[in-house]
């Protein structure tokens, strides 16, 4: 994700929010982002899964959850959780 991709940055973040102002204790999924510099450099697709996999278990149902919301979620390993209902229905 290119920070200079405003608008469509814009977008992500309005999708995004409702899901955390749902359940504050996500944001704490937000400190498992960008971990390694290249990262913001990668599709969205590789930015999203880089954040599933340096996430701890305790994250990663959400993640998963996100990933599903922009159908992303296909290539999450067979023990990924699955997708999250209430996150489902945000679309």
């Amino acid at each position: 994700m290119t920070p200079y991709m405003r608008n469509n940055n814009e977008v992500v973040a309005n999708l995004l929010l409702p899901l955390f102002q749902e359940d504050p204790q996500n944001w704490a999924s937000l400190n498992y982002l960008n971990l390694d510099p290249s990262d913001a450099r990668d599709s969205l697709e590789d930015y999203l899964h880089h954040w599933y996999q340096n996430a701890p278990l305790q994250h990663k149902h959400f993640i998963a959850g996100v990933l599903a919301m922009f159908n992303l979620n296909m290539t999450l390993p067979s023990t990924a959780p699955s997708s999250i209902d209430k996150l489902s229905s945000v679309q």
